[in-house]
């Protein structure tokens, strides 16, 4: 990812110092951030008074997630309840681009872009409870069944890899001094999240839906909420 991040800086400055005799792409900023995504960093460059361009890279460190599920085992011709002891990862890389907007010309802003990363979002493993013989079968997440191998859960959640984004907040991502704060509020629409499995493919249950953490991941997920404090210096 420092590959990616001195890519980028190196894309704007090059185009910032052809472009600045047209005072456009004249101002140049880095900037550092922590928020919902993660740790973020980012290079931005002034399109005129009114917007700017923004690129950058947020980190998601590892958070893990434990619960107990519910699914079927097929044992000896039997169908047997059974109950699993699943462990989700979460941990995940971004690339943002986005254009800032100052309709008023001060420190509001409404902005637009494109998030790029991973479809997965919580990776899944697990193993069937002690007191079950093992066995083929499924695992019960939201409205999917996830197949079950010699009682071995191995899945994952995923969404689209290219998410639209919107948001606004305040402060500019190229101070007119030479450092500035600002804060930022917005959703990623990365749509409905849906289970995958190493072992098979899913289906969708007929009776009730789960109600563990990961099923309300999948059935409420829809977009991903951003909240963002960043802070930038000026460097041209």
């Amino acid at each position: 990812m420092k590959k990616i991040l001195i890519s980028l800086i190196i894309l704007v400055i090059s185009t910032t110092s052809s472009m600045a005799q047209n005072d456009v792409f004249n101002h140049l900023a880095l900037g550092a951030g922590v928020g919902t995504q993660g740790i973020s960093v980012d290079v931005a460059t002034s399109l005129t008074k009114y917007a700017a361009f923004r690129a950058g890279v947020n980190f998601m460190p590892g958070i893990k997630m434990n619960d107990r599920m519910h699914g079927d085992i097929i044992e000896g011709g039997l169908t047997v309840p059974a109950s699993f002891a699943v462990e989700g990862k979460i941990s995940r890389t971004t690339i943002d681009v986005a254009v800032d907007a100052y309709p008023f010309g001060n420190g509001f802003f409404v902005t637009a872009g494109l998030s790029f990363g991973g479809k997965k979002i919580v990776k899944l493993t697990g193993n069937l409870s002690d007191n079950i013989a093992i066995g083929d079968g499924y695992l019960e997440i939201g409205e999917y069944k996830i197949p079950v191998k010699n009682g071995k859960v191995n899945g994952a959640i995923e969404v689209n890899a290219v998410r639209p984004y919107f948001g606004l907040g305040y402060g500019r991502a190229v101070p007119k001094g030479r450092v500035a704060c600002r804060i930022e509020l917005g959703v990623q629409l990365h749509g409905k999240p849906v289970p995958t499995s190493a072992f098979g493919d899913i289906s969708k249950m007929l009776n009730d839906k789960s109600n563990d953490d990961f099923s309300k991941i999948v059935d409420k997920l829809t977009v991903y909420p951003v909240l963002k404090f960043r802070i930038a210096g000026r460097i041209l």
